[in-house]
């Protein structure tokens, strides 16, 4: 609920616009007083999270100065950014989807869920190649399915996103474009996809309610497409999928990332470049796909052997006693 209060309420203004439903002064301040309460209970909890974990008698005094120390200024920054006053609303929503992930990561460490499965270097590598490209392929199947949506419905005269999706973000520099990148990393990566579904399966809830409740958000956060942003069910539905499979975070945040800023780059190229980059990406995972099933993947080097401590000498025999 703190992750998806701003967002998916921005979306939903967004959308109730776009059908002539246009929200009062009163909810839009109210949405950013929410999200304002949203940073200081994200504060107090992270803090406290962070200060009961790094006790002295688990880290060192220097972990137990920093880890502290970083938890409550990156609170207090997202709740100083969250101010409008401040005038760092972009800002803000970047310090905020860090901060929240921090507190995912600590919530499901405190009941023994890591985000991230151990694994040895070698494997690590290995599926990183291999999960990365699908997590990247899961977000072009969402983001090509919301495309195409936008272009048919908005022909047919359905009230639809108007221009490209950096403008409707209010995406217009490159500073913009990272920081709204690692918002969508924190958030959608970290909290809603891996935090919700690790939570939920520790809670033995059924399949079919994890993934509902990921695409409900995931689309809820993409609400300002309008119905379009159905097609988001593509890119969650897929990316539940593969973490639920794999257990593996960091690859699929990679795979979100270099997604974005593909879809950031080719949004924009003339509309007559688009389908070209599209195609030379497509093919691209159709060569990477190739030679991955052509090239067989090196096994683990083997273990080191353990090295037999060197026999001590036997002891010198006792003097003998001298007898008076």
């Amino acid at each position: 609920m703190i992750a998806g209060l701003q967002p998916i309420a921005n979306g939903l203004l967004t959308l109730g616009d776009l059908y002539g439903l246009h929200a009062p002064p009163r909810l839009i301040h109210a949405v950013e007083y929410g999200q304002i309460s949203a940073a200081t209970v994200l504060f107090a909890w992270l803090a406290l999270r962070v200060i009961n974990r790094t006790t002295l008698d688990r880290v060192s005094p220097r972990r137990r100065l920093l880890e502290p120390g970083a938890a409550v200024t990156i609170g207090a920054l997202a709740i100083y950014t969250a101010m409008p006053a401040a005038g760092l609303q972009r800002v803000g929503v970047a310090v905020f989807g860090i901060a929240v992930a921090w507190l995912a990561l600590e919530v499901c460490r405190a009941h023994g869920l890591p985000l991230d499965r151990p694994t040895a270097p070698a494997e690590r590598t290995k599926t990183s190649w291999s999960i990365a490209p699908l997590a990247f392929g899961a977000c072009l199947a969402g983001g090509t399915a919301t495309a195409q949506l936008l272009t048919a419905l908005g022909g047919a005269g359905v009230p639809v996103m108007e221009g490209q999706q950096l403008a409707a973000t209010g995406i217009t520099t490159a500073l913009d474009l990272v920081l709204n990148v690692v918002w969508a990393a924190g958030i959608e990566d970290v909290v809603m996809v891996a935090a919700v579904t690790t939570l939920l399966t520790a809670a033995r809830r059924p399949a079919w309610q994890i993934y509902t409740t990921v695409c409900v958000l995931e689309v809820g956060v993409h609400a300002y497409a309008g119905i379009p942003a159905i097609g988001m069910l593509l890119y969650a539905a897929g990316r539940v999928w593969l973490y639920h499979r794999y257990h593996r975070l960091l690859p699929m945040v990679a795979g979100h990332i270099a997604y974005d800023l593909f879809a950031a780059l080719n949004q924009t190229l003339p509309p007559n470049y688009r389908n070209v980059m599209l195609t030379l990406v497509l093919a691209a995972g159709l060569l990477y796909d190739w030679w991955a099933k052509r090239t067989k993947a090196p096994g683990s080097p083997p273990a080191p052997i353990e090295q037999q401590p060197e026999a001590c000498p036997d002891p010198p025999p006792p003097a003998a006693t001298r007898r008076s």
